[in-house]
């Protein structure tokens, strides 16, 4: 059960937008394990906070 849940959430969207992130933040210098550090939180972060909205009573999106 959870982990159909789990693969129902769009992680394509939210990992392109955090490895975009990840990607400026090493092109300016930042130590590598850092960025992949942002690219995790990011990417889950922007799937919680979608599924937090999406199951509200009054979406925002």
């Amino acid at each position: 059960m959870a982990i159909e849940r789990v693969m129902s959430k769009d992680w394509l969207s939210a990992g392109t937008g955090a490895a975009l992130c990840a990607g400026f933040f090493v092109s300016r210098g930042e130590n590598v394990g850092a960025a992949a550090s942002i690219f995790c939180a990011a990417t889950v972060m922007a799937v919680v906070v979608e599924d937090v909205l999406e199951d509200s009573e009054n979406p925002w999106i």
